[in-house]
């Protein structure tokens, strides 16, 4: 990541080297596997597409031998995130809701909308 890269070439630190590197490969991981997010109901979203994002990073790190303090800091992490992917994944899908039609993706109407988010949308614009 460009940031991490940055920190890492201008800044001298390593670590932050190391973290740009398995994010990469994380990413990698994270599209080989297709983990990215759906825009239908009872399929992935983006917040289940970063809790996949999150294990292959934490797996990239535990995987390492560069670092071993990153090592024995994210094995853990890697090993319960992929102990609870069924329950977490679960928990995600049922916080999404049921599919509704806002009468279309253009050109819906605010009166089409408003009645079917009710308060949410009231509290958010004016």
């Amino acid at each position: 990541m460009p940031s991490l890269e940055l920190l890492a070439t201008k800044g001298g630190n390593a670590r932050a080297g190391l973290l740009s590197k398995t994010l990469d490969e994380a990413i990698g991981q994270y599209l080989e596997d297709s983990r990215y997010p759906s825009s239908k109901v009872n399929e992935i979203d983006n917040r289940g597409s970063t809790y996949y994002l999150a294990l292959a990073w934490a797996t990239a790190l535990a995987g390492q031998d560069e670092d071993g303090a990153l090592k024995r800091r994210f094995a853990p992490v890697a090993a319960a995130l992929a102990a609870a992917e069924g329950k977490i994944t679960q928990e995600l899908l049922a916080a999404q809701g049921k599919p509704m039609d806002l009468g279309g993706t253009i050109s819906q109407t605010r009166t089409s909308v408003s009645q079917r988010c009710g308060p949410a949308l009231h509290s958010t614009r004016s």
